[in-house]
């Protein structure tokens, strides 16, 4: 259900894109953190994704759907509408940022407590294809439409910073996560440390290979296409692979206080994305892989806490200290993959020559 201000706002959405027909269903999409979306369908049968663009996290919407034509013109199925003007996105009176997209009809998400290692390959898989598809793409041409994004380093150091001047004074509350932090970050330096100094290539990459980001035909469970291409920008192949093996091969959701890395999960997707990249790989990219998992891990449970204790401005949350709750599961789970980190090493060396 939507109420009456929504509809209103999304039927003028739809005018402005020429879409045809009138309004007859509309359903939030709760997945992601970041953009506010609806599913929207009309009367002659067309279905559409409408998307408000998050400004803070985007503020240069011209250059984000400037990159997002490069892929979708180029290596991806997923078409976005235009206006009478030719513009991929609209900015209304209240300055909101809206686009809209066709829907993947018959499309479905695996859900987070569905994922088997058959599920996990087949997301390793469609992500290895789609950073493969993307390899002959100029990554000078695209934007950085969130500068220095993996950027670990400035990560940590913002961390570090929110943390001694504590504005929304929550550090009281985040005593025992900045603790385990701190721990934490001195064991994964290393891993950290190898990627800095191995002279590893920049190519297109997705930069956000969560499971959600996989759409699966609702029948056959084959995957359809990958979705958020809002991070598509200059990256290093180890950040999509660990981001991807941390939100798939992890038991539990991600602000669980029970999740673990599960080895057998972590063979089954590194198999799945090998299958696709392994014949493209260099040496050293290869190398950095497993150190990838190890530190989009500690990147992104660093951003969970800083954002928790800088006032919760960039992901969104649906309950009181939900990033605080995502931050020490993400570091509960990269401790464990710590612990493994030599088994995950190993396993890339298995699917590789």
């Amino acid at each position: 259900m939507t109420d009456k201000s929504t509809r209103e706002k999304l039927t003028e959405i739809a005018g402005r894109f020429s879409i045809e027909g009138s309004l007859t269903e509309i359903s939030r999409i709760t997945a992601g953190h970041i953009n506010t979306a609806y599913h929207i369908k009309t009367d002659n049968g067309s279905e559409y994704a409408v998307q408000e663009i998050n400004t803070y996290v985007f503020p240069d919407p011209e250059s984000l759907m400037r990159n997002i034509a490069m892929i979708t013109e180029t290596v991806h199925g997923l078409r976005f509408l235009r206006t009478g003007e030719g513009k991929c996105f609209v900015t209304l009176d209240d300055g909101g940022c809206w686009r809209v997209s066709e829907y993947v009809k018959n499309s479905v998400n695996i859900k987070h407590s569905d994922l088997d290692a058959k599920a996990v390959y087949l997301i390793g898989k469609a992500f290895g294809n789609f950073d493969r598809k993307l390899c002959g793409l100029e990554p000078s041409l695209f934007t950085e439409v969130i500068p220095h994004f993996h950027d670990t380093i400035l990560r940590l150091n913002m961390l570090d910073e929110t943390i001694s001047q504590d504005p929304s004074a929550r550090a009281g509350s985040a005593e025992d996560a900045i603790c385990l932090y701190r721990k934490l970050k001195e064991r994964s330096l290393p891993s950290l440390e190898r990627i800095l100094n191995g002279n590893l290539p920049l190519h297109v990459t997705h930069n956000d290979t969560k499971p959600d980001n996989v759409l699966f035909d609702k029948d056959t469970l084959e995957p359809l296409c990958v979705i958020d291409l809002d991070t598509c920008m200059p990256g290093l192949y180890c950040h999509d692979f660990g981001d991807m093996i941390r939100g798939a091969c992890a038991k539990g959701g991600e602000d669980s206080a029970d999740i673990y890395f599960d080895p057998d999960l972590y063979k089954a997707c590194g198999g799945g994305y090998l299958s696709e990249m392994k014949s493209i790989l260099k040496e050293s990219e290869l190398n950095s892989l497993s150190d990838g998992v190890i530190v989009m891990t500690l990147e992104l449970a660093s951003r969970f806490l800083e954002d928790y204790l800088a006032g919760d401005r960039y992901f969104r949350t649906e309950y009181p200290g939900q990033n605080l709750m995502r931050a020490r599961s993400q570091f509960k789970l990269l401790n464990d993959m710590l612990d493994h980190a030599q088994y995950m090493k190993d396993v890339i060396c298995s699917y590789t020559p």
